[in-house]
């Protein structure tokens, strides 16, 4: 049985793999569950100005929440989407409101009260 940090790296890629046409993006992982006092969690920099597109972005979860979860997409300290899994749901719904900055710092941040079986959060924004 491969641990939850291989199945996470697996998942990650074969997302990677299924948006490989679109040269633009970003990818991102949370192991594990998300806890009331984590905050926002860091991605580095965008490596490049581009907006993200719904169509083109996709998240799964390893369990699935028990409650509908939105975690706030951000470019450095502005919003620019979210990311909801609804309650029961192993795929989350993007939607963005703004671009990338090129170096501005990526951020994914949990809501303040995480859904209590949400977990393996991985997923791709593509332009």
């Amino acid at each position: 049985m491969a641990t939850l940090v291989q199945r996470l790296i697996d998942l990650t890629q074969r997302i990677a793999a299924e948006f490989k046409s679109r040269p633009k993006g970003l990818s991102f992982g949370i192991q594990g569950k998300t806890t009331a006092d984590e905050g926002p969690i860091p991605y580095g920099t965008a490596p490049y100005t581009f907006t993200p597109v719904a169509a083109n972005s996709r998240a799964v979860a390893l369990v699935a929440a028990t409650t509908s979860t939105q975690f706030l997409i951000r470019s450095g300290a502005t919003q620019i989407g979210t990311l909801t899994f609804g309650a029961g749901a192993t795929v989350g719904v993007f939607v963005f409101s703004g671009s990338f900055a090129k170096d501005a710092a990526v951020t994914l941040a949990p809501p303040a009260t995480p859904d209590a079986a949400l977990s393996g959060v991985s997923g791709f924004m593509g332009a």
